[in-house]
């Protein structure tokens, strides 16, 4: 039986109190528990984590649920749409099959329509019952040392650093520009934040 949902408050998430809670239940589902500093500072902290969209799901203090939403302008032909990008769902374990993710997905999505994005994607088959259909297939090329051709290296290479960020998010948006669902870059809000120069 199907405990109600009633009692489990949900809220925005707050980048003043939440990203620590945040970090280690992302950590918990996909990462057993490690790297939560790492997720803290640049999976979700310093990045295009929309902290207004995401939903969080509290019993008490507890955190029980976390429906992640990442904001970003994305190439379609020829416009750029504002697209919510959904990722990072978790539930608690103890707290499954009460309908948790159903009530913090239908949340996010009217969040969504309020503040103007013209789209939604995340990546899997099972949020169909929330109108997800698929857009593209994913295709993946795996090439052996021996089929790579050998080519004459015309510039030498040099180490990248940080002070390159700018510089690599042009080349990106150059040469990905006529690439429908990739995203429109910089994606990452203050890099200096995490990646100090020097």
């Amino acid at each position: 039986m199907k405990q109600s949902t009633s009692s489990y408050p949900i809220s925005p998430a707050d980048p003043d109190h939440h990203l620590m809670a945040i970090a280690k239940m992302v950590a918990s589902a996909f990462t057993n528990g490690e790297y939560i500093e790492e997720i803290a500072k640049n999976y979700i902290g310093n990045c295009h984590y929309d902290w207004d969209i995401s939903r969080l799901i509290w019993d008490g203090e507890r955190l029980v649920h976390h429906w992640g939403v990442w904001g970003y302008p994305m190439r379609l032909e020829s416009v750029q749409l504002q697209v919510a990008g959904v990722g990072a769902v978790a539930t608690d374990e103890k707290y499954r099959k009460r309908g948790l993710m159903q009530q913090a997905a239908l949340a996010s999505f009217e969040s969504m329509r309020q503040k103007g994005y013209d789209l939604s994607i995340l990546r899997g088959r099972h949020y169909v019952k929330f109108g997800y259909a698929r857009a593209w297939n994913y295709i993946t090329y795996r090439l052996k040392p021996e089929e790579i051709p050998a080519l004459a290296i015309k510039h030498h290479y040099q180490k990248l650093g940080t002070e390159h960020i700018e510089a690599m998010d042009a080349l990106y948006n150059e040469t990905h520009q006529a690439f429908s669902g990739t995203a429109v870059r910089p994606t990452y809000s203050c890099p200096e934040k995490f990646f100090p120069k020097g």
